[in-house]
């Protein structure tokens, strides 16, 4: 995002409100959200493209904030040591991208 900190850690904020990702927690001084995706299988996006359904949380996933030179880097790792799937990472990514706009 080419935008001071403070106005991309909102919009990030408004797109996963906006796009239901699951439960969230936002933690402004380290610079990231935790998402629990698919928190419930008939609410958020990722509740269809999350296996297990049924009711059953899906991954938790840290969305960072980082500054480069050029503005703030957005990336989308696993919780903890839990590594995250590619093509899940991108999605989430896409997703942040259309419901920040």
């Amino acid at each position: 995002l080419n935008v001071d900190f403070e106005r991309a850690y909102a919009t990030i904020e408004q797109a996963i409100n906006r796009a239901e990702l699951g439960a969230v927690e936002a933690d402004r001084d380290r610079r990231l959200f935790r998402v629990v995706l698919g928190q419930k299988p008939k609410e958020g996006l990722f509740a269809r493209i999350i296996p297990g359904g049924g009711g059953d949380l899906g991954p938790s996933v840290s969305i960072e904030l980082a500054a480069t030179a050029t503005g703030i880097e957005v990336s989308v790792r696993g919780e903890g040591e839990e590594p995250i799937d590619r093509a899940l990472a991108q999605e989430i990514l896409r997703t942040l991208r259309e419901f920040a706009a």
